[in-house]
């Protein structure tokens, strides 16, 4: 059977059942693969096979690694013909995989190793950490459990969630840097630093309708000066929605701009 996420839910697995939970993003993503590979190593072990195919970031390498924890099979994509090579390769940088293959053979493989009988799971327990990160995306404990399964889980930063702008703990994790906020958000590095810049588009955004709302107000101001003579004030405020125009306008420029990469050190060069 053939079981497909729906849009904006995480699909688990819970004992012999799926069950779908609109928790927290993984990764930025929703659902997010780390989210069900972690749950299905959690609940079935030896008898879990991970496959990762083609696919952009890291989503994934967490998950794949928890199978693996459990005793489970890990199967990526060859990178080499991957149309998107991140996510493989991703996996493959974390862990030593029990197969990379192109894509035609996987199916065969799987089938095959369906076929075996799985090792004894009693050799596999559940890590601490496998078990506090999957109950977090049940997202079935109280707010103070919550708080308390998080710092189990590492150390406050002095870093933000780009999703709910709480604080951020960094994960004790030798092999991957990693957050989590208390409300149950995760990242990867990489996935923090897309938040974060998604972050930053959105408050240049409301930096360009603030300068224009100024802008419209100092216009505003200088009209009703000059009607009553009062042309000192007018000069000010005419001054004042020039500037606001102008730099309103650097920032819309920048922000259509394709150069989208850019916009950091732009911003820092602007300044």
């Amino acid at each position: 059977r053939i079981y497909v996420a729906p849009p904006d839910h995480h699909l688990l697995i819970e004992e012999e059942r799926v069950k779908l939970v609109h928790g927290p993003k993984e990764n930025l993503h929703r659902p997010s693969i780390d989210a069900l590979f972690r749950s299905a190593a959690r609940w079935a072990g030896t008898r879990v096979i991970g496959v990762v195919l083609t696919g952009a970031r890291d989503d994934g390498r967490v998950g794949m690694r928890a199978i693996q924890k459990r005793g489970g099979l890990t199967i990526v994509q060859d990178p080499t013909e991957a149309a998107f090579p991140s996510m493989p390769l991703s996996v493959m940088q974390g862990i030593k995989v029990d197969y990379s293959l192109p894509l035609s053979e996987i199916a065969p493989l799987l089938y095959k190793l369906s076929q075996e009988t799985a090792a004894e799971e009693g050799r596999y327990p559940v890590p601490d950490d496998i078990e506090i990160e999957a109950r977090i995306t049940e997202q079935e404990m109280e707010s103070s459990d919550l708080i308390a399964s998080v710092e189990k889980l590492g150390k406050i930063s002095k870093l933000t969630c780009p999703d709910c702008h709480g604080a951020l703990w960094e994960i004790r994790d030798e092999d991957i840097l990693r957050y989590r906020c208390h409300v149950g958000h995760a990242y990867s590095a990489e996935s923090l630093s897309e938040g974060q810049s998604q972050m930053l588009e959105i408050a240049l955004w409301s930096a360009v309708r603030t300068l224009e709302e100024q802008m419209i107000l100092a216009k505003r101001v200088v009209e009703r000066a000059r009607r009553a003579n009062q042309m000192r004030t007018a000069h000010l405020f005419e001054k004042r929605a020039q500037e606001a125009e102008a730099h309103s306008s650097f920032l819309r420029k920048l922000l259509l701009s394709e150069q989208k990469d850019d916009i950091g050190d732009e911003v820092t060069g602007a300044h």
